[in-house]
């Protein structure tokens, strides 16, 4: 299938689009659970107080009832009901002897954004190598081999191919960012302005971003063997994020995003972005720090 610079562009520009989208979202949300839950509207709050004193009676009387030390509730809603997933977290983290005061919503809310900046940053990433497969197919030859039977089972060589770019996308998918920037400035030989601190501080954050899924967003072994001096901590201990350094990443991950298709832009399509109408290139901006 053929893919034309209209395409990539679009590809880029929901990158860009995709990662101010979670970072408002999720800035606003950080500003409207701080003190929780004393900034929501007045008549979620005291919905919300309403359920939890509920519950909190439930848990008594089963608690009396059963003569046990613990009791595990069935919370039903009514389908749709906004004020559910409230509740529903602040009920898991009482399970857990955590008080709604201490939920602590403004690591919740960094941590989502530092998780979906890599996540838009992966797809932006495989979404340019497809791309690159498809403008230059030769980029495909290695010591891959397909069976007969598995050519057979294919109609045609469109689908061959297509096979051949989802193979090539998976196995570069599994790189991680250093990797990856690698494969495109050694294999692809795009041209991308990043030093190797950048790219290090990248991947430091790339990994943090894992811990935050795998391990709570704590400090564990293999993340100070990975990285020694990095993390003054002990094993257990959680990571710091704050506003600047998820806000410093989202920067460098969206000026790394308009490198790259540049880059691309120029190799593969002779075409210069920054004096092409209708094409804007993300260019390092300002928040106001008073927001969120």
């Amino acid at each position: 299938m053929d893919i034309g610079f209209t395409d990539y562009k679009e590809i880029y520009e929901n990158f860009v689009i995709s990662l101010n989208q979670s970072m408002t979202v999720t800035r606003f949300a950080r500003h409207y659970l701080d003190n929780f839950p004393n900034k929501l509207p007045s008549d979620t709050r005291e919905a919300f107080e309403r359920e939890l004193s509920k519950i909190a009676q439930l848990t008594i009387d089963s608690l009396e009832e059963s003569g046990n030390e613990k009791v595990d509730l069935r919370l039903e809603f009514p389908s749709g009901d906004d004020l559910a997933p409230l509740v529903i977290l602040a009920y898991t983290h009482m399970n857990f002897g955590i008080s709604v005061e201490d939920i602590n919503f403004d690591r919740i809310t960094l941590s989502q954004r530092l998780i979906m900046i890599f996540a838009y940053m992966d797809a932006f990433l495989g979404d340019t190598i497809r791309i690159i497969c498809r403008v230059e197919p030769s980029i495909l030859k290695t010591n891959k081999k397909f069976t007969w039977e598995t050519i057979i089972n294919f109609r045609d060589y469109d689908a061959i191919f297509e096979r051949m770019v989802d193979e090539f996308s998976y196995d570069f998918g599994w790189k991680n960012i250093f990797g990856k920037i690698e494969f495109l400035l050694e294999r692809i030989g795009l041209e991308i302005p990043i030093s190797e601190e950048d790219l290090r501080n990248l991947l430091i954050a790339e990994n943090i971003r894992h811990a935050f899924i795998h391990n709570g967003g704590k400090v564990s072994q293999v993340l100070m063997d990975k990285f020694p001096g990095k993390f003054d901590s002990t094993v257990g201990d959680q990571i710091p994020i704050d506003e600047k350094y998820i806000r410093d990443l989202e920067e460098a991950v969206l000026n790394l995003g308009g490198s790259i298709f540049t880059s691309v832009c120029e190799k593969f399509y002779s075409i210069d972005p920054h004096n092409t109408e209708n094409v804007s290139i993300h260019r390092t901006g300002h928040y106001d720090d008073n927001v969120a």
